[in-house]
């Protein structure tokens, strides 16, 4: 089993011209922060989306949220999705996520849990999967 310092928290974030993922991704880090006890926490990313966080979200922030920041750039498949965010908004953007398949070569942890930046953590319940034995599990 892999050494608490070797555990964390991955997750992939690539702006669009619609939502910054930046943003979404710091606020999950934070809840990780604020919940586990492995609260270890790698940003994967594009160089054009860690440039707009470092350009608008506050260093210490992003030093905070963030032990690991990878950046890899890819060409994203063009994949675009409806998203209907009240009755009264709706509109298309492209979504990015073409190398989440890779996150066992981009995790710089022995052992992660891979998270969507959208999924809150809001309890220490995702530490239990870091003391199973399972080499790839899905929640």
């Amino acid at each position: 089993m892999a050494n608490h310092e070797n555990r964390g928290i991955v997750m992939f974030a690539y702006n669009n011209a619609q939502l910054d993922y930046d943003k979404l991704s710091v606020m999950t880090a934070l809840a990780v922060k604020a919940n586990l006890k492995n609260n270890r926490t790698a940003l994967l990313t594009d160089t054009a989306t860690i440039d707009h966080a470092r350009a608008t979200i506050p260093a210490d922030v992003l030093k905070y949220a963030f032990d690991e920041i990878v950046v890899e750039d890819i060409t994203h498949a063009r994949n675009s999705r409806r998203h209907w965010d009240s009755p009264w908004s709706e509109f298309n953007s492209q979504f990015s996520n073409g190398n989440k398949h890779n996150v066992y070569n981009l995790t710089p942890f022995d052992k992660s849990i891979m998270i969507d930046v959208d999924y809150i953590v809001g309890s220490p319940l995702l530490d239990r999967v870091f003391d199973t034995t399972y080499d790839f599990a899905l929640y």
